[in-house]
């Protein structure tokens, strides 16, 4: 029997993920930071930190305006910079700065202690099974504008 509260659960669990994150942050003495921004600075980290606006907000699976947001706090706080392609100044590329480059490590452990956490209770067959569900649920909604 379907008890419909996967919507709520998920809501708790980003919430939930958010405080870890930003409380590790804060531990680490990263202040100027928001969790929120943590899916921007990943994109970048696996693409040698250069994307495009556009690419980055199908990265992170967010329409335009909410990475413009993201983005632009990052520019603020000195994490990336922002430069129109030469060629085509209608599209914007997104690159880290030294300060951006200088958080990859930390980045990555608390990564990896947040995945630690959110894993931890599953076995493998039932962490693959939790990402395939969710992939399917993600995959029947209209896609986010671009």
């Amino acid at each position: 029997m379907r008890k419909n509260n996967a919507i709520v659960l998920i809501g708790s669990l980003r919430e939930k993920t958010h405080l870890l994150l930003e409380s590790e942050l804060r531990s680490s003495g990263i202040t100027d930071l928001a969790a929120s921004q943590g899916a921007v600075l990943a994109a970048l980290y696996k693409h040698d930190g250069r994307l495009p606006m556009k690419e980055v907000a199908r990265l992170v699976r967010r329409d335009k305006s909410t990475v413009t947001y993201l983005t632009d706090r990052l520019i603020d706080n000195g994490y990336i910079q922002k430069e129109k392609d030469s060629a085509d100044k209608r599209i914007s590329y997104v690159t880290l700065t030294e300060k951006g480059w200088g958080i990859q490590g930390l980045f990555r452990e608390i990564s990896n202690r947040l995945n630690e956490t959110f894993y931890s209770p599953l076995s493998d067959e039932e962490a693959h099974l939790l990402e395939q569900l969710l992939e399917k649920v993600d995959q029947g909604f209209l896609p986010t504008g671009g």
